[in-house]
């Protein structure tokens, strides 16, 4: 389905006073779209803020700034997809722009947010595949929009996973501060719910950083931490990378008898 013909179904809708099966039209439309398409023509824009008015839903999309009319489609379908929700408020913040109006969302669990998710997976995806191809400036934007989107749906999960690529793609870029801000985030929610390799990785990966921008006690607490759940968790390799990292804490420390035992261990 082409632009033109989503506007002409929903003007037929719209005719017929069904502000719903308008919306319904345009998210088809929108999900049959790839996620990467920027932006949706401003007359579609125009007749989707009719249904809007029409269902009494206070969302004003063809009069928001320019860089929120020109949203990711698949974002402004995740948006719209609320309209049919309950009673919660609901926030949609985007690293290219900010929708900062308040609409009624569905819970939690719902289609709509299933939706948002499903377009946060896809920019991963790309953003991922960014990264790998050393195009990590590009990484880095997309995987702070799939981070905003996440938290926005509360899908804890995914923003943990997202938070640990964007904390490498900081890295690539030299932004080491902003690379922990993003490591110790995504070690918080994994502590809580994660399985314990999992935040055993983030804490050796953390640990990793901090060695390398010299705060030697927060990388022994996290290599410590992280070499005993390896231990806990019959990781032999695991275990052999923490002794190692450990080993270079403690020759920089100064402590020489306690670092060659950890690299020889590591290297047993």
């Amino acid at each position: 389905m082409t632009d033109k013909e989503c506007r002409a179904q929903m003007e037929l809708h719209l005719a017929n006073g069904n502000a719903v099966a308008a919306l319904t039209c345009y998210k088809a439309f929108a999900d049959a779209r790839s996620a990467s398409d920027p932006s949706v023509s401003q007359a579609t824009l125009e007749t989707v803020d009719r249904a809007l008015r029409l269902h009494q839903a206070p969302v004003r999309v063809s009069q928001a700034p320019r860089s929120v009319r020109l949203i990711r489609i698949g974002v402004v379908c995740g948006v719209l997809a609320t309209l049919a929700g309950g009673a919660a408020t609901y926030r949609l913040r985007t690293r290219s722009s900010v929708i900062t109006t308040t609409v009624v969302a569905a819970p939690a669990d719902s289609a709509a947010n299933a939706s948002i998710n499903a377009v946060a997976h896809r920019l991963l995806t790309d953003g991922t595949a960014d990264f790998h191809a050393a195009r990590y400036e590009a990484a880095v934007t997309k995987m702070e929009e799939v981070c905003s989107l996440y938290r926005s749906t509360q899908y804890f999960e995914g923003l943990a996973s997202a938070l640990a690529e964007l904390g490498e793609a900081y890295e690539a870029t030299g932004q080491l501060r902003r690379a922990r801000d993003s490591y110790f985030e995504a070690l918080g929610i994994r502590e809580k719910s994660g399985p314990p390799l999992s935040v055993a990785h983030v804490a050796h990966v953390l640990g990793g950083l901090d060695l390398r921008l010299g705060d030697l006690e927060a990388a022994e607490r996290h290599l410590s931490s992280s070499l005993a759940v390896r231990e806990a968790n019959d990781d032999p390799v695991g275990v052999a990378l923490c002794k190692k990292d450990l080993g270079r804490l403690f020759r920089m420390k100064r402590d020489l008898p306690r670092a060659e035992r950890l690299l020889a261990e590591a290297l047993a």
